[in-house]
Formats: C-alpha cells, sequence, structure tokens
C-alpha cells in the first residue's frame, strides 16, 4: 500500500452526524461534481462584485462633497482582488461548505477580520493614511453585501435540491439496516444533497432493492456498481468487514489517475463525539472532516 500514501488527501463532503457518531459513517469522494465547480466561480464573482460595489459606496458616502482622491480610486479597483484573496486563505472557496450548515458564513466573516487586520498593518507600514471613514465603511459593506449573496446563492440550492437537482450521486455500503436508515434519512432532508442511487450490502444479502434502492451486489461490488451508476461518492456505514485496510483498499480501487480521493472517518474530541462544523438549526446531518494535501497544496 505505499502508493496509497503517495495520493494527495482533499476534503470530503457530508454525512450524517447520527450515522457518524452511532455508526461511524465514513466516505469515500471521487471527484467534485461539474456543478460544484461552476457554483465556486459564480461565487468568487459575487464575492468581487461585492467588494466593488462595497468601495464604490465608501467612495461616495466619504467623499461626498469633494473630489476623490486617486489613491482611493486605485484602491477600490484593487478591492475585490484583495477580498478575493482574503476569502480564499480562510477556505471560503472549499465545495464541503456548500449548502449546509454555517462554517461558510463563518470563514467570510473571519475573511472580513483578516482583511481588516492586514490593511491596517499594511496602512501603518507604508505610512499611508488611509481614511478611517472609508475604510470603516467599505470593509463591512463588503462583508454584509457577500453574506447576503451568499445566503441567496445557498437558497437557491436547496431549491434545486428540492427538486433533485445538484445532488452527489451516492453508493451505500453496509448491513441492510443499516443502508436503509441511512437512505431514509438522506430523503427526508434533501438540501444536504446526497441522493443514494444504489447499495453493496455486507454478507451478500440475498435482496434485489433495499429502500427502493438497488442492490448492486456485496461489498466486492463497489467499484463496478460506481462506474455502472456514475456515482461520485461512496457511504461506507460501518461494519466489521469493513475495517480500515479494506476502506483504503477501496478508495484506492475508486480513484483514477489524476484524481483526489478523499475519506471521512470518525473523529473523536476529547469527549468522544464526531467532530461537527456547524449544524443548521433542525438538522444536524452535517458532518465534516478534513485532510491535508501535502507540500505545496497544503498552503
Amino acid at each position: 500500500m505505499s502508493g496509497w500514501n503517495r495520493q494527495k488527501w482533499g476534503t470530503v463532503s457530508v454525512a450524517g452526524d447520527e450515522f457518524a457518531s452511532d455508526h461511524g459513517l465514513q466516505l469515500a469522494v471521487r471527484s467534485p461534481a461539474s456543478w460544484t465547480r461552476t457554483y465556486l466561480r459564480w461565487a468568487a464573482l459575487a464575492d468581487c462584485a461585492c467588494a466593488l460595489l462595497a468601495g464604490a459606496i465608501a467612495i461616495q458616502l466619504r467623499f461626498a462633497n469633494q473630489q476623490s482622491p486617486g489613491s482611493y480610486l486605485v484602491f477600490t479597483a484593487a478591492l475585490p482582488a484583495f477580498w478575493w484573496a482574503a476569502v480564499a486563505l480562510s477556505g471560503g472557496y472549499e465545495s464541503r461548505f456548500i449548502g449546509v450548515g454555517s462554517e461558510e458564513f463563518r470563514r467570510m466573516l473571519n475573511a472580513a477580520l483578516s482583511l481588516t487586520a492586514c490593511l491596517a498593518v499594511l496602512s501603518y507600514a507604508l505610512k499611508f493614511d488611509l481614511a478611517r471613514g472609508y475604510f470603516m465603511i467599505a470593509l463591512p459593506c463588503t462583508a454584509a453585501f457577500d453574506l447576503a449573496a451568499r445566503y441567496q446563492f445557498r437558497m437557491r440550492l436547496h431549491r434545486l435540491r428540492r427538486v433533485g437537482l445538484r445532488m452527489q450521486r451516492v453508493i451505500a455500503v453496509g448491513h441492510a439496516p443499516a443502508v436503509a436508515d441511512l437512505v431514509g434519512m438522506l430523503r427526508r432532508d434533501s438540501h444536504h444533497g446526497l441522493s443514494v442511487v444504489g447499495a453493496c450490502l455486507a454478507r451478500n444479502a440475498p435482496l434485489d432493492e433495499i429502500a427502493d434502492v438497488p442492490v448492486c451486489g456485496g461489498l466486492d461490488s463497489v467499484p463496478a456498481a460506481v462506474k455502472l451508476l456514475a456515482a461520485d461518492t461512496v457511504a461506507v456505514l460501518a461494519c466489521p468487514e469493513m475495517n480500515g485496510i479494506r476502506l483504503r483498499e477501496l478508495a484506492w480501487e475508486l480513484e483514477p489517475p489524476a484524481q483526489i480521493c478523499a475519506s471521512l472517518r470518525p473523529c473523536s474530541t476529547s469527549r468522544g463525539r464526531a467532530r461537527r462544523y456547524g449544524p443548521s438549526p433542525g438538522c444536524r446531518c452535517c458532518t465534516w472532516i478534513t485532510r491535508s494535501l501535502p507540500g505545496a497544496s497544503s498552503f
């Protein structure tokens, strides 16, 4: 398995918190859906537009009765790039936060605070007298506008998911009762974006379908089922037959060349609870675990 250690790891999507803590839900993700990349491109474009609009408003309010200094026009033109970089460094473009939890919004606020601190330090170091009125209007407005834009993006995504669009295709792996529970939970809550399209059951259970989901065979049939059903996610429910070594072998089998493979495993804190990022009120179906990319990709 030495080749396993050379692979790049990414971050993975969502899993049920109930299953992560009670059944040890694990996920192996082959590659992000194409719609995810499009969504993040539009989010980045909205981020830049919000920053430019906030800068223009700041100039209008701060220099309402006088000519705007050229330096502030240049800074306003550069503000979208600064804001995009701050959001990117804060993890605001990570696909695992799309559509669920409050972590996406928290990272936007972190980006605003970080950019404010950086600009204050640079202004002091370069002895550039940045008008506090402009400064205190541009950055809060940028954050507020962008939070509103991201919220609208999320609401539109939830509307699409309610009609079955923008979903990840999932192969559920495990024992029949646990798979049936997972299918029912994911159907009740569509906003997380997971749709079970097939199941591979442990111990080769003699079933043709479970919870109206076709059974594609046993644990050894997972790679074939992924290819047959064009799935991009494999949800592995805890079972004795699928230990850590077998899970790594499965992820190795699923990963085509030059694509990212990731695994979500139970992650315990000092209290033994699965680590969660921002579950939505009334829905605890979002558990996120991060794996770091090696070398320059991690930076």
